[in-house]
């Protein structure tokens, strides 16, 4: 995002978590359900939108000493949250920078801590993670009429931005059999229109992996 009439560049930064094949046999190796490389090396990866790696490091089980978050905020975060603020002390000008992450990251409570050392963020959010706030449960949202459906619904989070202005979008109606223009809330747009940095480092080292191991 260039906003150079003002003066000012904002770097746009996305965190999120790659699976590497594995080379041999190790401890290391892990499982997670649902990925195309299901057995691998757990990478948390924090990247440019544009697919430019900034930061990385490999999972390696617990480690209270290493995974520790800036001072003065509290720990008691999900694993995903304090990785986040890991890779958030290595940020040297928080107000040029947003952080966009996905559920697995996110959490009401990650928000505040980012809010306190001054990074602005925005993530998708499980429900079980808000802290109670006073939101339309999401299978009342389900049985609501709606012009079109999507796969499911999404709960997102956000510590600076906001739902207006409203954007414009198409939506396929399986009704009206034709795209037909949706009102979608800013931190959606901003959201879909950042986030995919870390697939597309992802999908770059897949294209020109190196076959031969030493």
């Amino acid at each position: 995002m260039d906003d150079s009439s003002h003066g000012i560049v904002l770097l746009q930064i996305v965190s999120g978590l790659v699976l590497s094949p594995p080379i041999s046999r190790h401890r290391l190796h892990e499982f997670i359900r649902g990925k195309p490389v299901r057995f691998g090396y757990k990478d948390w990866m924090l990247c440019s939108s544009d697919g430019f790696c900034y930061s990385f490091d490999t999972y390696c089980g617990a480690k209270p000493s290493s995974v520790q978050a800036p001072t003065k905020i509290k720990t008691s975060l999900p694993l995903g949250s304090r990785v986040v603020l890991v890779f958030a002390k290595i940020i040297d000008a928080p107000s040029d920078h947003v952080l966009f992450f996905d559920n697995y990251f996110a959490s009401h409570d990650l928000l505040n801590a980012l809010r306190k050392i001054g990074i602005r963020a925005t993530g998708t959010v499980h429900d079980n993670r808000t802290k109670k706030c006073p939101l339309v449960p999401v299978k009342t949202i389900k049985k609501k009429r709606r012009p079109w459906n999507d796969n499911s619904a999404v709960t997102m989070a956000t510590n600076y931005d906001s739902v207006e202005p409203l954007a414009q979008i198409k939506r396929w109606s399986s009704k009206r059999k034709e795209k037909m223009p949706v009102p979608q809330p800013q931190l959606f747009k901003n959201y879909n229109y950042r986030m995919g940095g870390v697939d597309l480092l992802d999908q770059g080292v897949n294209n020109y992996r190196i076959a031969i191991h030493g």
